[in-house]
């Protein structure tokens, strides 16, 4: 029975299959031969590259295929010294693709910038493309044309197909290898992925694939990406800035992915200073450590800000209440008499006399003078 050093499944970028373990196994090891157990339909393209340059620093390195192994899983071993696979795994390789997620009402000013943003993305999968094939064609030793027309067609290859073109170097029959069997699950992920699913048996007894069309099944998949239920925290922890990461990497899809509306949300793109998202195959959207961190930093600054209203808020609450209080008590007070006003007012009105008045008393000083005359 062979003893595996590491086992890689899962996602290729996730908590089972990532470069982290893929490193401090091959630093454990250094002058020994490492055997790698790989189980993956594929994932991100970034981490596929670095453990493919990990296992060729390293040199001695036998990797083995088991089960159903597409896309990134594949690339990942490119790198290792020997390559071996189980008779009844399946391996698939296919173009580089990226998820296209648009819904917005545009002018021909907006489809224009649209369209020149897509044929930027279009230029990048076609190096991307001609770089993978490259390393194919490299491990193959067979033409370049050969290997990107055979990731156009990306069709399941059999385990001798896949020695005849060279992929791998060796078909073994060990008996603890388990066959590939199909779940609901794993055909789901598939259909989600764009990837064409096997006619391999089914689980628990099931011979034959579900008769729901695979078209039915795929936009049942496609229409749970919007809940976003489903996220992989390892997927969303990396790195969105990497040059191969979230246009490139997204190695599980076929490039006639359809175009899905996606929400847009102007506040998050504010605060993270970027123009939409883009998720990946599984509909997780990746954010950095320090995107994360600027969220972070945001929520606290608005939660200070909410607290500081609150506060004052509940000072002007008591202010009022302390007004209240005071014209109460105004009103329980008896009210001061207005004679001491009236009176003060008569005065400022007898010593302000008006012209009538003055005109009396003229009359009658000048009758006193007449009398005293006469």
């Amino acid at each position: 029975m062979t003893q595996y050093h590491l086992h890689l499944k899962g996602y290729v970028g996730g908590a089972d299959f990532n470069t982290e373990s893929v490193l401090a196994t091959l630093a454990a090891n250094p002058d020994a031969e490492v055997s790698v157990l790989v189980d993956s339909t594929g994932g991100q393209l970034a981490t596929a590259l670095s453990i493919s340059s990990a296992f060729h620093r390293h040199g001695k390195v036998h990797v083995h295929f088991s089960g159903m192994n597409a896309s990134a899983a594949t690339i990942s071993s490119l790198g290792a010294q020997r390559i071996s696979m189980d008779a009844s795994a399946l391996y698939l390789v296919h173009k580089c693709s990226v998820a296209v997620f648009e819904w917005a009402s545009m002018n021909a000013d907006q489809l224009q910038e649209y369209i020149d943003s897509l044929d930027k993305q279009k230029a990048n999968l076609e190096k991307l493309d001609s770089h993978v094939a490259a390393m194919y064609a490299a491990r193959c030793r067979k033409p370049h044309e050969d290997l990107l027309a055979l990731m156009k067609t990306g069709g399941w290859l059999t385990a001798k197909e896949a020695k005849e073109w060279g992929f791998v170097d060796d078909i073994t029959e060990y008996e603890e290898d388990v066959k590939p069997m199909m779940t609901e699950a794993l055909a789901t992920a598939l259909a989600t992925a764009c990837i064409p699913i096997p006619a391999i048996p089914y689980a628990e007894g099931k011979t034959e694939q579900p008769s729901e069309p695979l078209f039915t099944r795929f936009m049942a998949a496609l229409a749970g990406l919007f809940t976003f239920g489903n996220k992989t925290p390892e997927a969303a922890a990396q790195d969105p800035d990497t040059s191969i990461h979230n246009q490139e990497d997204n190695q599980t899809q076929t490039p006639n992915t359809p175009i899905t509306p996606m929400k847009q949300m102007p506040h998050i793109e504010a605060t993270l200073q970027v123009e939409g998202f883009t998720p990946n195959a599984e509909g997780s959207v990746p954010l950095t450590e320090a995107q994360l961190q600027s969220l972070e930093d945001h929520i606290t600054a608005q939660e200070t800000r909410i607290t500081d209203q609150e506060n004052q808020l509940t000072e002007r609450n008591n202010r009022i209440t302390e007004l209240e209080a005071e014209v109460r008590a105004l009103k329980a007070t008896p009210a001061d008499t207005t004679s001491s006003v009236v009176n003060n007012n008569s005065g400022e009105n007898n010593q302000q006399p008006n012209r009538a008045s003055e005109y009396l008393a003229r009359v009658n000083s000048a009758k006193e003078l007449y009398d005293l005359v006469s």
